[in-house]
């Protein structure tokens, strides 16, 4: 069943500045934050493809509303995030970010990143689970703001 989106006027305007961003990556205009070299890689190439695919079909359920928040149901890249997580307990503020971003901060995650990959396009509620070093870590989506 597909949902309808309310987003505020400001959020909608920057969803579509994103996708215009993103689509310049993805043609090879854009090189500033996916180098040319990544974007060839074929995994990724698709990864682009599968992002924006799923960015455009949602945009034909989304309205606008003065009302809204800066909430948004998907995790996409530039939302800022809440995630719990379900092993060691806590609630953990990430932003996600392309993979050379030029100014990060300690909580921004990569999009590229194993838990950047894991987030992305998930919805609020939904559980992910991420293989790193030490064996699987679970973490619940709490929050997603643009």
């Amino acid at each position: 069943m597909t949902r309808n989106i309310v987003l505020a006027p400001l959020v909608f305007e920057g969803l579509i500045q994103h996708l215009a961003d993103m689509d310049e990556v993805k043609s090879g205009k854009d090189n500033r934050c996916f180098p040319r070299h990544l974007i060839e890689n074929g995994n990724l190439s698709e990864f682009l493809e599968a992002y924006l695919s799923t960015l455009e079909n949602t945009l034909g359920n989304i309205s606008t509303s003065e009302e809204a928040t800066n909430d948004f149901p998907l995790v996409i890249i530039g939302s800022q995030i809440e995630i719990e997580d379900l092993d060691e307990g806590g609630i953990f503020k990430h932003r996600i970010v392309p993979p050379f971003q030029s100014k990060v901060i300690p909580d921004d995650i990569s999009c590229l990143s194993p838990l950047g990959r894991a987030l992305l396009l998930k919805s609020v509620g939904d559980l992910i689970e991420v293989n790193v070093p030490m064996g699987k870590v679970k973490y619940r989506i709490v929050s997603v703001r643009l």
